[in-house]
């Protein structure tokens, strides 16, 4: 039998949090309201609809994101978690380097999915 579980996250823009898991291939249903997801007790904020079974993000009280959803369907996401995740902080690293003046000059991806930025100030 499945439960409801939550993951604790670092993601704090919800607007770049959608546009990653659009890049993902997730449909994403945003209701600042909150949605109810079958199973919790506590609405989310983001419905998400990936490949592999539907989850949500709801705000935590420290202000970041977590995920919840059934262990079932979340369990064996580890990957896709991990993808996320590095969407987010390559999205996050190059909105704040942009935000201070920087330019992206050179992207590097290597065959272990390691992303080398280097950015300069003009």
């Amino acid at each position: 039998m499945s439960r409801i579980i939550t993951i604790q996250t670092q993601f704090r823009d919800i607007d770049m949090l959608k546009t990653c898991l659009e890049t993902l291939e997730c449909q994403v249903l945003h209701e600042p309201n909150g949605i109810k997801l079958r199973g919790a007790s506590t609405p989310v904020e983001l419905l998400v609809h990936a490949p592999f079974g539907s989850f949500g993000f709801r705000r935590a009280s420290d202000g970041q994101y977590e995920i919840v959803g059934d262990d079932f369907v979340l369990g064996r996401q580890q990957k896709f978690i991990h993808n996320l995740t590095q969407q987010y902080a390559y999205r996050k690293v190059l909105k704040d380097a942009a935000a201070a003046g920087y330019q992206l000059v050179h992207e590097e991806r290597r065959e272990n999915r390691e992303i080398r930025l280097v950015v300069r100030k003009w």
